[in-house]
């Protein structure tokens, strides 16, 4: 066994109507999650803070890829201002599961870089899932 993974072989899905199917290729994928908040819970008589979690924030699940028009035009079949559904897979085959509606932009055009696509999924749930549960959903045709 592994003691990590790579990059390599990470893909983005996107569900149709009845199946997933690779979308777009992308070069930088975000975090499936982030850090409950802290919330202060010291009392006056204390001499120290103390502190509890609180909610978990939502994360910024913006997906980086290769701007050319045909990616751009694969991206807006996704941004149509409905909800979809994702799966982020990594290359040791789990993943995430993504709910969400998704929207595209162009990033600002540089001297001497790749023209960058902004793909973001404004997510309305989001959960991790084992290589064996990806697989299955993959398998659903």
């Amino acid at each position: 066994m592994s003691n990590a993974i790579s990059d390599i072989g990470v893909k983005l899905y996107l569900k149709g109507t009845t199946a997933y199917a690779q979308f777009l290729k992308v070069k930088a994928a975000p975090a499936t999650g982030a850090a409950k908040e802290k919330l202060d819970a010291t009392t006056l008589d204390q001499s120290k803070n103390s502190y509890i979690l609180g909610r978990e924030g939502d994360v910024d699940l913006t997906f980086d890829y290769n701007y050319t028009q045909a990616n751009f035009d694969l991206a807006l079949t996704a941004a149509t201002g409905q909800v979809e559904e994702f799966l982020l897979v990594y290359g040791d085959g789990s993943g995430a599961y993504i709910k969400g509606q998704a929207s595209t932009w162009i990033e600002p055009v540089g001297l001497n870089s790749v023209v960058t696509g902004k793909f973001l999924i404004a997510q309305e749930e989001i959960a991790y899932r084992t290589s064996s549960e990806i697989t299955a959903l993959l398998a659903v045709v």
